[in-house]
């Protein structure tokens, strides 16, 4: 994210460009250099880098909109002769650091299973073949969600096994593993709550009469993942649906995804704005429902890789 000198200048050039009124500007920066607290310094900080993300995207923004019925929205967005308010809220996430994976863990990518498998490596170098015949005898009859510890000979934990979501098959149509890095799982769940937490309060804060987008900002390339599982719910198997063709499980959602169950109705877009990187994502909850013009200026805002939307799109 740019430094508070970046962010002035960028704000004074969106001003000369009538992008933003120079009383919204002069607002933005009193709140941020007289913040009390470091972390209300830092939302500021964000919703303003939030807000440039929108006017370079080609956008007009205010900032601090008082809606009906006394409601603040963090920034009204005027695109293409169409009107939205945008909810930001910062997502911090501190996940452990995921180095790269010894490269003993390779050779589990042979087993024919479709799944993702998070791997947490706590050692310092190569597995051991104990720790690698015991991983390959829990994927071959996991489950998502199915977790193993990984102990030493001395029967010190160092590491974890997890199977974490669905794979496609390969083009040839052959199920593989895909071994990832991955953080500590009870951490992982801990970031998916706070990030519920912060959409729930930004559903709160939504206005009538406009589609309102909530931006979740900050994170490092996990925080997509946190995201997702926060918006979608978590991947878990469905024995109570039926699978599609040449397959013989049902994947779907859990509960603790915001759109689950025909919850808050009124969201229909969640858009993840990266701070560290320069690709975010959005999540869209059905076709139809919101004006085009919204996705591509949220899309465009986010840093979101343009293409079809299906892989992020839930009915429900």
């Amino acid at each position: 994210m740019r430094d508070d000198h970046a962010l002035e200048a960028a704000l004074f050039d969106a001003v000369a460009e009538n992008a933003i009124s120079e009383r919204d500007m002069k607002d933005l920066l009193h709140r941020m250099k007289s913040a009390p607290r470091a972390p209300r310094r830092d939302a500021v900080r964000c919703e303003i880098e939030v807000a440039l993300r929108f006017i370079e995207a080609g956008s007009r923004v205010r900032a601090e909109v008082t809606g009906p019925q006394g409601r603040s929205v963090d920034l009204e967005v005027h695109t293409r002769d169409c009107i939205f308010a945008v909810h930001v809220k910062r997502l911090q996430v501190s996940p452990l650091p995921l180095g790269p994976l010894p490269i003993g863990f390779d050779g589990l990518a042979s087993i024919p299973r479709p799944y993702l498998v998070g791997v947490e490596w706590l050692g310092s170098g190569e597995p051991e073949g104990h720790v690698l015949a015991a991983a390959r005898e829990f994927l071959l009859g996991a489950r998502i969600g199915d977790r193993l510890v990984l102990r030493n000979t001395a029967s010190r934990r160092i590491g974890a096994i997890e199977i974490a979501a669905p794979r496609p098959p390969d083009p040839e149509g052959t199920p593989s593993i895909k071994i990832v890095a991955a953080g500590n799982a009870n951490h992982a769940k801990a970031l998916v709550r706070r990030a519920g937490r912060l959409l729930r309060r930004a559903y709160r804060q939504f206005v009538p009469d406009r589609e309102n987008v909530i931006v979740l900002a900050g994170g490092g390339p996990s925080a997509r993942d946190v995201v997702d599982r926060a918006v979608l719910g978590g991947h878990v198997e469905r024995w109570d649906q039926f699978p599609p063709r040449h397959q013989r499980v049902a994947h779907g959602r859990n509960e603790e995804g915001l759109w689950q169950e025909r919850r808050f109705e009124r969201s229909h877009l969640v858009a993840w704005c990266p701070l560290a990187i320069p690709q975010g994502a959005i999540w869209i909850r059905e076709s139809g429902v919101i004006p085009p013009a919204v996705i591509d200026t949220a899309r465009r805002a986010v840093g979101a890789a343009p293409g079809p939307d299906a892989p992020s799109r839930i009915t429900s």
